[in-house]
């Protein structure tokens, strides 16, 4: 399988999302690259699981399913996204512009209509929903602090 980027509990931080979650609670600067304009698919961690499953049940040994949601969020919306969950809990957002990352692709969505056509697998999170529940799971869990 390939699959877009995943989010949600206990990821390691090195992507976007974890990163912008540890920033906000620490309040420190939280970094945007470039314009902030790069699309990239979000996928709720269980909804990536839940594909899987479904590949090893109903896929065809040998071939390759993309898993995604088809759906492109440009950076800044997530950063404004989790800025409301953030701020709502009384945590500051304070985004720093930084130049853009080398060969940064401009955007990375994948269509996973090759699975849904094989299996009926559809994401079940909707994003907001999932960074909810992801922003939640951090304060909870007291990442971070």
């Amino acid at each position: 399988t390939n699959c877009s980027n995943n989010y949600g509990p206990f990821q390691f931080p090195e992507k976007l999302i974890p990163v912008v979650i540890l920033k906000a609670l620490h309040r420190n600067e939280i970094p945007v690259y470039g314009t902030g304009e790069n699309i990239r698919d979000w996928l709720y961690v269980d909804d990536h699981a839940d594909a899987l499953l479904t590949v090893l049940q109903k896929g065809t040994v040998g071939e390759t399913y993309n898993i995604g949601t088809g759906f492109g969020l440009d950076n800044l919306s997530v950063l404004d996204s989790l800025a409301v969950l953030a701020q709502t809990d009384g945590y500051p957002v304070i985004v720093k512009n930084c130049p853009s990352r080398p060969f940064d692709v401009a955007a990375n969505v994948l269509s996973s209509a090759r699975l849904t056509y094989v299996s009926g697998w559809r994401p079940a999170t909707v994003f907001e929903e999932g960074l909810d529940r992801t922003w939640s799971w951090a304060l909870g869990a007291g990442v971070g602090v």
